[in-house]
């Protein structure tokens, strides 16, 4: 239904890839996945969280914001058609 992957980078645990099943989406599913791996990250010593993502992907930004993260200086990239 649902599932994230944590990469250890140091002190830092990244969260990664966190999808859930079209079928399943808007329940809640994401948020507490990600708040699982985050409590299990803190007992095993980690310090810090990062995580990444599209700003298009409103929901998963919802997810984010929910526990507790916030976003770095933003750099932009812009592109044109040629």
């Amino acid at each position: 239904m649902a599932c994230t992957r944590l990469t250890g980078r140091g002190p830092r645990a990244e969260s990664e890839q966190t999808v859930t099943a079209r079928a399943h989406r808007g329940r809640g599913l994401a948020t507490a996945l990600k708040a699982h791996a985050l409590a299990w990250a803190q007992g095993e010593g980690f310090t810090h969280a990062s995580t990444g993502g599209t700003v298009l992907n409103l929901p998963m930004l919802r997810v984010n914001t929910r526990l507790g993260y916030v976003p770095e200086a933003l750099w932009v990239t812009w592109e044109r058609r040629l």
